[in-house]
C-alpha cells in the first residue's frame, strides 16, 4: 500500500475498489457448509459499499493512500467478529471505520469459528475539475 501526498483540491478523485469476494477470497471452516460460508461472504460483499464510504471519509482527512490490502476476519459460532487483522496496517481513519462496518453485520449462529480473507484493492484516478 502506498500513501500519496497532499493538495488535491483542483483534482476530482475517483475510487475503484475491487474485492475478490465475487469468487475468491480463502476462507477456513471446518465444519460449516459451502452454503454458510457464501452466506458470511455475501454478507461482507453486501457492505463494499460502506467501505468506499469509509475510503472517502480517509481521503478527506487527508489520509490518502492505494494499493492493496488484505482484511482477514475471524467470526465465532455466536456469529460475533473475534478478531480483524489487516496486512498492511490502513491508515487509523479507514481502519476504524471499515471495522465498525464489519462488526455491525448480523452473520448469525454458524457450526464453527469461520476465517474469511477479503482482498481490497483501492487505486485513484484523478481528473482536472474544469
Amino acid at each position: 500500500m502506498q500513501r500519496s501526498g497532499k493538495g488535491f483540491s483542483a483534482l476530482l478523485i475517483l475510487l475503484f475498489i475491487s474485492s475478490c469476494l465475487s469468487g475468491g477470497g480463502k476462507v477456513a471452516l471446518k465444519k460449516a457448509s459451502t452454503l454458510q460460508f457464501k452466506g458470511v461472504r455475501d454478507k461482507i460483499k453486501n457492505v463494499q459499499p460502506e467501505f468506499e464510504l469509509c475510503y472517502l471519509t480517509a481521503i478527506r482527512k487527508r489520509k490518502i493512500f492505494y494499493g492493496k490490502l488484505l482484511l482477514t476476519v475471524v467470526i465465532d459460532r455466536m456469529g460475533r467478529v473475534r478478531e480483524m487483522i489487516w496486512k498492511p496496517e490502513p491508515p487509523a481513519v479507514f481502519k476504524k471505520c471499515a471495522e465498525d462496518v464489519v462488526k455491525r453485520i448480523d452473520f448469525g449462529k454458524l457450526p464453527d469459528e469461520v476465517r474469511i480473507e477479503v482482498p481490497l484493492k483501492f487505486s485513484l484516478e484523478m481528473e482536472e475539475i474544469r
